[in-house]
């Protein structure tokens, strides 16, 4: 799964466009999911966000990386607050199979789904995230 494909988390049920839930998901409740998770921390708590603010403040609470880690650029997975009623997320580099099952959990946690929206519209789940784990270890052996 490589970062040109786009993903949203959408609360579940039935929408007739991702972009536009007819469920929104609540600024709110998707804060109160990234503080009581502590696989994610927000961009402003981060090694690259507190050098960002000595040099231009950063809005607080807007964007959440997921297994930051500065020392890997594969890491870069982050998630924004849900605006209009999703929550974006995007990838930096190809994603790893536990970032996937962590974001299902998050979607989980909010009621949701973690949907690819383009190439393909499809619902990311556990399943999907099983089969894909597999099929990057055949491809790497």
């Amino acid at each position: 799964m490589n970062q040109t494909a786009q993903r949203v988390i959408v609360k579940k049920g039935k929408h007739k466009n991702l972009l536009r839930p007819d469920l929104p998901v609540s600024i709110e409740e998707f804060k109160l999911a990234i503080n009581s998770n502590i696989k994610f921390k927000w961009h402003e708590l981060t090694e690259l966000g507190i050098k960002r603010e000595k040099t231009n403040p950063v809005k607080k609470e807007i964007s959440a990386y997921l297994n930051f880690d500065i020392n890997d650029e594969k890491s870069f997975n982050y998630l924004t607050i849900p605006i209009f009623g999703y929550v974006k997320v995007r990838f930096e580099h190809n994603v790893n199979n536990e970032n996937l099952f962590d974001l299902i959990d998050l979607a989980e946690s909010l009621d949701c789904n973690l949907w690819q929206y383009k190439p393909k519209q499809m619902i990311i789940d556990k399943e999907f995230a099983e089969n894909y784990g597999k099929k990057k270890k055949k491809d790497e052996g």
